[in-house]
């Protein structure tokens, strides 16, 4: 999982795949980066601090846990931070309703499978949103204080052959919405279905896929 804020952006005069870790590079060619492969992060704007978080949910299904879930994300929205789940199994807004207070866009695909929900606070305006047709990435544009952010919440593919691909559609979509709406923070964030970072392969092997993904 990461997620990455910056305030400038520059992206490639002929975009094509990258790996992961590039995406995310060339988000930030110029101005601040901040990347975290945990499930939180704290980011810095003009208008102050806020804490993202991100986390794969492994189902929402369940009420009880549906409900500790979504109150928690409440507590953190109600301070001014972000909330990405992923893997939510969610397909009806009610049930998210019934226990968040505050914004949230949702990108349902089954009851038993994908899924991505993005929390913010009442006092973010959304401006923006778009998502993918089988669950897995959800973009909003918001604002608030007159500062803008682009929202991508991604849950890739477990095949990582399959995921080079995601990631493609990820980057490109991320483009198109830069060119629209200029001069935003980004914050990528979600599930990346792989190691980022060297240290996370300890005891386990790296396929070449994977390497090419990440």
């Amino acid at each position: 999982m990461a997620s990455v804020s910056s305030s400038n952006f520059s992206p490639p005069s002929n975009p094509s795949f990258m790996p992961i870790c590039a995406v995310i590079g060339s988000f930030v060619k110029t101005g601040t980066l901040t990347l975290n492969t945990s499930y939180s992060n704290t980011q810095r704007t003009k208008s102050g601090t806020f804490d993202i978080i991100t986390y794969n949910c492994n189902g929402l299904a369940v009420r009880d846990k549906r409900r500790r879930i979504l109150q928690k994300a409440s507590k953190i929205t109600r301070k001014g931070g972000i909330v990405m789940l992923q893997e939510t199994h969610i397909t009806i807004k009610d049930q998210v309703q019934q226990y968040f207070e505050g914004k949230f866009q949702l990108n349902s695909y089954k009851s038993n499978s994908a899924g991505v929900i993005t929390l913010i606070g009442d006092d973010f305006e959304v401006i923006y949103t778009d998502k993918c047709e089988k669950g897995r990435s959800l973009y909003m544009v918001v604002e608030r204080k007159g500062e803008r952010l682009i929202l991508a919440n991604v849950y890739c593919p477990n095949d990582h052959k399959t995921s080079i691909t995601f990631v493609e559609e990820v980057y490109t979509k991320i483009l198109e919405i830069i060119n629209i709406y200029p001069d935003c923070h980004i914050v990528l964030a979600g599930d990346f279905n792989s190691c980022i970072s060297e240290i996370d392969f300890l005891n386990r092997n790296k396929t070449k896929i994977e390497s090419e993904l990440t």
